[in-house]
């Protein structure tokens, strides 16, 4: 290194140096709390004075009861919250299963061979472009088409809330609940 570039790092040094010195100086001013000036008169000697009992000591502070600084002894290896078993939510109380509607069955002119005595409710209706009627047979709900035959049953007409089957002994009027 050539001596002018030493000369500048040294120079740069000293001016960080400086600063830190300076810097310390005014943190270790500000930590320590100003003394208060006391006003000199010309031609006076300061004399001491006694300040009155009131002055002279500083209030004493009163403790707290039941306050402490020092934390209560703790062992490291327990968990600071006692975990719980969680226990399942009790599930809401079943509503009772719906009131299905007894099937109407038209009466058999006489002289007509009787009807097939099936166990047929009426589930839903959909009425739409094509009319479909949701019917339960025995434990089965099966959906049919207008026109289709379900146990030798034809679904003649479907309408909101009802359907009519026909069969060779007659027509079957099966009527489902009103809707709520």
């Amino acid at each position: 290194m050539s001596n002018r570039t030493k000369l500048i790092l040294l120079c740069v040094l000293a001016i960080v140096l400086v600063g830190v010195l300076v810097r310390s100086f005014l943190m270790l001013k500000s930590v320590s709390p100003p003394k208060p000036a006391e006003k000199k008169e010309l031609g006076k000697v300061p004399t001491p004075t006694t300040p009155p009992p009131s002055e002279v000591s500083p209030p004493t502070p009163q403790p707290i009861s039941g306050l402490s600084l020092a934390l209560p002894p703790r062992n490291p290896f327990l968990p600071l919250v006692s975990e719980t078993t969680p226990t399942p939510p009790t599930p809401p109380p079943q509503p009772s299963p719906p009131h299905l509607p007894t099937p109407v069955i038209s009466q058999v002119p006489p002289g007509q061979a009787p009807l097939p005595t099936l166990n047929l409710v009426l589930m839903g209706t959909v009425i739409g472009p094509k009319r479909i009627a949701i019917i339960k047979v025995g434990e089965k709900n099966i959906i049919i088409k207008q026109g289709e035959n379900i146990d030798g049953l034809t679904l003649k007409r479907v309408e909101r809330g009802r359907v009519m089957l026909e069969s060779l002994g007659g027509e079957i009027t099966l009527k489902g609940g009103e809707p709520e």
